[in-house]
């Protein structure tokens, strides 16, 4: 009852009724004794709470609009927002690769690398796993979430990019004056770009899309190895107490999870050690190696913006210095060049502003270090699961893993849901 199992007591005397014991009925009470408050009569009304509490979704409206979007979801066939790929391919991150922008490319991703674990986990030990299913759910969350990222980073650097360039281009009207008009019109447009891109991400929800999404996805990925194992099972959704799905991602997690059928194998200790380490190869060591990819990347990006936003700050600097000493001694070149040393002086903070924004918003410094932590922990699972363990060490091991990489998504989750896309 402590970890929230519902028990139906029937009592052996004939005069007691029968009765359901479960801790979500009063999650407030304490329930390692037989406390009164977590007890319902066996009745159709209260086995219909039990039943609709921990198969159907969740009843909040905005909840079930969440999950009715999610089913009408489609997957686009090209990826056209395209910022956030060229802004790493400019900072020397990673390159461009128009093949990168497809979902077919991405889905043959996801199939080669199920199809490396099914023959390295599952078939090299004489195991049928029945996640067919669960691959594709995982495949359709993550080509959605993956979309979704994209769309969304680059719907925010579009709009911080934009915004320095609106304000260069009001300035350049010192230097061509016979373009006022021109000027004008483009001025207006690059705002009403940059006005239309935050009203539609937002109206399309894709921040919130986004995290949905690849919560789900990283939700459902680990449930290959805990149902290849058996005796393991993922965490269940709310608390310990009181394992009610407040979200729809939890619901749904949990009834794919219930769905996929059980594994078939005779597993003695050899087979487990072998299996453990299959696991580490195949799910635990990827995650590392991408974790540890991911925040050098990232690391790269962040230190590479910070160097162009203090070029831009210190190039700014520089040219308000030498104003000043031109104008000190009276030089002709001040007023020669003089409007060129405005676009400078105004413009390159704007632009230096919005690498800061970028920056910022993106979080990259604390997403490194989140993504290194994590490397760091699952690194020590991967010793671990590499010691000929047995069939229970491994369970453990893998439950913990799929903890690890669910806590490192709800702390990044927390700080990225206030981020949505807006104007100021």
């Amino acid at each position: 009852m402590v970890r929230g199992t519902a028990i139906i007591h029937v009592p052996l005397q004939p005069d007691r009724e029968a009765r359901i014991l479960w801790a979500a009925f009063d999650p407030t009470v304490v329930t390692v004794a037989d406390d009164p408050g977590v007890a319902r009569p066996l009745d159709a009304h209260d086995v219909d709470v039990l039943l609709t509490g921990l198969l159907m979704p969740p009843v909040e409206e905005q909840e079930q609009n969440f999950l009715k979007r999610f089913t009408t979801e489609r997957i686009r066939n090209y990826r056209a927002r395209i910022e956030y790929p060229l802004l790493l391919a400019a900072a020397g991150v990673k390159q461009f690769k128009p093949r990168n922008f497809t979902d077919k490319y991405y889905s043959a991703q996801i199939r080669d690398e199920w199809q490396r674990y099914r023959a390295g986990c599952a078939d090299a030990n004489g195991i049928f796993a029945p996640i067919d299913l669960l691959e594709e759910a995982y495949s359709w969350a993550d080509r959605l979430a993956t979309h979704f990222a994209q769309t969304y980073r680059s719907g925010h650097i579009f709009n911080f990019v934009l915004g320095g360039v609106a304000v260069c281009l009001g300035l350049s009207a010192f230097m061509m004056p016979h373009l006022k008009f021109e000027e004008a019109i483009f001025e207006m447009l690059i705002t009403m770009a940059i006005i239309l891109n935050a009203h539609v991400g937002t109206k399309q929800e894709w921040h919130r899309r986004w995290l949905d999404y690849r919560q789900l996805a990283e939700r459902l990925r680990p449930m290959r190895t805990l149902k290849l194992l058996g005796i393991a099972s993922p965490d269940p959704p709310g608390t310990d107490t009181n394992p009610i799905a407040k979200r729809w991602i939890e619901w749904y997690a949990g009834g794919i999870w219930r769905a996929m059928g059980c594994p078939a194998a005779s597993i003695d200790a050899q087979c487990a050690a072998r299996l453990a380490e299959a696991i580490a190869d195949h799910e635990v060591e990827p995650q590392v190696s991408y974790h540890e990819r991911h925040a050098e990347q990232i690391q790269k990006l962040d230190h590479r913006l910070e160097q162009l936003g203090t070029i831009l700050f210190v190039a700014t600097l520089l040219v308000s210095i030498a104003t000043i000493i031109a104008y000190g001694l009276n030089l002709p070149f001040v007023n020669t060049y003089g409007n060129w040393f405005t676009l400078v002086s105004a413009g390159f903070p704007a632009l230096g502003t919005a690498v800061f924004g970028i920056r910022f918003q993106a979080d990259f410094g604390g997403d490194a270090v989140r993504s290194m932590a994590t490397a760091n922990t699952l690194g020590q699972i991967d010793e671990e699961l590499r010691k000929n363990v047995t069939l229970t060490r491994a369970a453990d091991l893998a439950e913990q893993a799929g903890r690890i990489m669910l806590s490192d998504l709800d702390e990044w989750q927390l700080v990225n849901q206030q981020r949505d896309l807006s104007v100021g």
